[in-house]
């Protein structure tokens, strides 16, 4: 049982941070619609493809990008074709 709340409270945990990044990004960049965004503006080289934004670096790879705060979380998501994000259960470290 403690696995279980375990797992729920890393899953929550990275939902809230990913919520958190998202918020930051879009008063950072005011035009970003949703965080998927992000990959649009590296592809088109309007930004880096990897740097900082606000108080977060970030690292666009393939279908998605890297976000780690500044206390050293590290939030990796990808991006479905209309925008939204996939949760990899592999990326979470218990």
């Amino acid at each position: 049982m403690e696995r279980v709340v375990a797992g729920r409270d890393l899953v929550l945990g990275y939902v809230r941070a990913l919520n958190a990044i998202d918020a930051a990004m879009r008063v950072a960049i005011p035009s970003l619609a949703r965080l998927a965004d992000v990959l649009g503006l590296a592809r088109s080289h309007r930004i880096s493809r990897s740097g900082h934004i606000g108080t977060y670096s970030y690292a666009v790879h393939g279908a998605g990008c890297r976000f780690v705060t500044g206390k050293g979380t590290e939030v990796d998501v990808d991006f479905e074709a209309d925008g939204s994000e996939i949760l990899d259960l592999w990326r979470l470290r218990w």
